[in-house]
C-alpha cells in the first residue's frame, strides 16, 4: 500500500474514533443554558432597567464564573433575584450592595475591599466567590451555604442544628433555582 494511501486511511479511521468518542460522550456534557431567554424572562419579572442585551451578557458571564468556581448557575440566578431583584444599584439597610447583596466586609475577606460593589461584574465575581468558598466550608451543603450567604456563616455555627422549613430565604432561593 502506498504511503499516502495509508495515510488517508489513518486519518479516516482517526476522524471516526473521534466522532464516536465525541457522541458517545455527548450525554455527558452539560446543556449551555438559552442565556437569551432566561434574559428575557428576567426582564419581564424584574425589570431591571437596563437592556436585555446588557442583561444576557451578564448572565453569559455569570455561567462561566459558575464553571469556574463550581457553584450552581441557577442558585446564582436565585439568590440574585432573591437578594436585589436584579438591581445593580440596590442598598439594603444593612449597606450591602449591587445584584448579590455585598457587604464590604465580605469585599474585604475577598481582598477586594476596595472595589466598585455597584459594579454588576466585580459584585457577581465577588458573589460567585463568596458562594463557592461558603460552598467549601459546609461540605457542599447547599441549604447551609444559602443560610450563611444571607446571615453569615457566624452565626450558622453558632445556630448547630438547622430546622430549614421556615427559613424563608433558603426556601425561597431554591423555589426559584426549580424554577428556572
Amino acid at each position: 500500500m502506498p504511503m499516502k494511501q495509508a495515510k488517508f486511511i489513518a486519518i479516516v479511521l482517526l476522524s471516526f474514533i473521534i466522532l464516536i468518542m465525541f457522541f458517545s460522550c455527548e450525554d455527558e456534557q452539560p446543556e449551555i443554558p438559552d442565556f437569551h431567554a432566561d434574559a428575557l424572562q428576567i426582564q419581564e419579572e424584574y425589570r431591571p432597567g437596563f437592556a436585555v442585551r446588557k442583561l444576557k451578557h451578564l448572565l453569559i458571564y455569570t455561567y462561566g464564573l459558575c464553571g469556574e468556581y463550581d457553584v450552581d448557575y441557577e442558585i446564582v440566578k436565585a439568590v440574585v433575584g432573591v437578594e436585589s431583584h436584579w438591581n445593580t444599584r440596590s442598598l439594603s439597610s444593612a449597606n450591602c450592595k449591587g445584584l448579590m447583596q455585598i457587604s464590604k466586609d465580605a469585599a474585604s475577606d475577598l481582598q477586594s475591599s476596595q472595589a466598585d460593589l455597584y459594579n454588576p461584574y466585580v459584585n457577581l465575581t465577588l458573589g460567585v466567590m463568596y458562594l463557592s468558598w461558603l460552598q467549601g466550608k459546609y461540605n457542599g451543603d447547599t441549604k447551609k451555604m444559602l443560610k450563611a450567604y444571607h446571615e453569615g456563616p457566624g452565626r450558622v455555627d453558632k445556630a448547630g442544628i438547622l430546622n430549614y422549613r421556615k427559613d424563608t430565604y433558603v426556601n425561597k432561593v431554591l423555589q426559584l433555582a426549580a424554577r428556572n
